[in-house]
């Protein structure tokens, strides 16, 4: 009777160790909301060409998000799974099984929240390529000797000037009148005219006076209408950032009418489309998977820059000039099941309201003109003990894309 009892152990022990396990288990290591995720189960403790079709069609899956344990209605050695909203910012452990879930096989995804970073310029905003303070920046590092030497043979022409200059240098009242004076007389006296790429939902038509009937611009590849932006929009804003200068303590800046005249401008049209371009480009070579673009970034594209001659005397060079810097955050993204995608981006410029010691050298305009010593020495004189600080101005607009792999 022992005998007979031990060989039916023996039998039942070894049809348990025979029962098909799932061992290894593959997934992405990072997903966004909406994205549909495949999974798979790669190892099994029996060689794979014993592995039927029904043992593969049997395998259960399980998913544990903060501690918490759920099965799904998705069987099968390969699932497709759609990342929810309420799982963003969570790492999400996905267990197959044909028994029971074991931790030990399993594999994590962390689910990443939107906006995600595409790209950006090789600078950040307010510093320099290697990391140090950009050089518009600085602020209440130079003497007074030393910024009145920097205006010789511009402004300074003679020690008789340079003592008018010296006896009201401490004043910073007459400083700004004089900043101002400067800002607002570089105005031409006409509205501006521009090519408005028509998106309706974009800007504020009160700022706008409609002019002939719409066209169709090969360029842009956009329907157009002509329009005059009224001039008093931009002399208000300038006003404005020099204010902000005076009392906003170096915060970033942003304004209405200085973004609405940017986003009609042909520099800001041209980035915009670039940035499509490059961003249909990764999409189609990496299948549709965003998660790949975030790793890698699209290629740097050449910054937006106001600094034509018609620029200088409309408000948008003393304002911005050559941008610094640029961020593409993609805000929402769906991949559909017929491989077209659609989504939308928010991109922001950077620029720096400040001047450098290059800006005001011997060959460069601004040494000859009166206002730009006096925001030069707001800005850099030590004894103004860092009051009037350069700031950073940003300019944002999210804008739809879609397209197909």
């Amino acid at each position: 009777m022992g005998k007979t009892g031990t060989g039916a152990e023996g039998v039942v022990k070894e049809k348990r160790e025979e029962r098909l396990l799932v061992k290894k288990v593959k997934g992405e290591k990072e997903v966004y909301v909406g994205q549909k995720v495949k999974f798979e189960v790669t190892e099994y403790n029996k060689n794979k060409s014993e592995v039927t079709d029904n043992d593969k069609k049997n395998i259960k899956w399980a998913v544990k998000v903060d501690d918490k344990l759920r099965f799904l209605f998705e069987r099968g050695e390969i699932i497709e799974l759609k990342i929810r909203k309420e799982w963003e910012e969570k790492e999400l452990t996905l267990m197959p099984h044909l028994i029971s879930p074991k931790k030990d096989v399993a594999v994590k995804t962390k689910v990443i929240k939107f906006p995600i970073l595409i790209a950006q310029s090789d600078r950040q905003p307010g510093k320099n390529r290697d990391g140090t303070v950009a050089r518009d920046m600085y602020c209440g590092d130079m003497t007074k000797v030393e910024i009145l030497g920097k205006f010789w043979d511009g402004i300074v022409k003679n020690s008789a000037m340079y003592a008018a200059k010296a006896l009201t240098f401490e004043n910073a009242n007459a400083h700004f009148s004089g900043f101002k004076s400067m800002a607002t007389t570089l105005f031409a006296q006409n509205d501006i005219k521009l090519f408005q790429p028509v998106f309706p939902e974009d800007l504020d038509q009160d700022c706008f006076i409609q002019k002939g009937i719409p066209t169709y611009d090969e360029r842009t590849k956009r329907t157009v209408l002509e329009r005059t932006y009224s001039i008093v929009h931009l002399e208000n804003n300038i006003i404005s950032m020099i204010d902000h200068f005076r009392n906003g303590d170096g915060k970033n800046y942003s304004n209405y009418n200085l973004t609405t005249a940017v986003l009609c401008h042909e520099s800001t049209i041209r980035f915009f489309n670039d940035i499509r371009k490059e961003l249909a480009k990764e999409l189609n070579d990496k299948k549709g998977n965003l998660i790949e673009i975030k790793g890698k970034k699209l290629n740097p594209i050449r910054r937006p820059a106001y600094n034509t001659w018609t620029d200088k005397f409309q408000g948008l060079t003393i304002a911005l000039n050559d941008t610094w810097a640029y961020e593409v955050w993609i805000t929402e993204y769906q991949l559909e099941d017929d491989r077209s995608y659609k989504g939308k981006m928010k991109i922001i410029i950077y620029d720096h309201f400040g001047l450098d010691d290059d800006d005001v050298n011997l060959n460069k305009p601004a040494r000859h003109i009166d206002g730009f010593y006096h925001w030069f020495a707001l800005q850099r004189w030590e004894g103004f003990n860092k009051k009037y600080k350069p700031f950073i101005t940003v300019i944002e607009k999210e804008l739809p894309f879609k397209g197909k792999i």
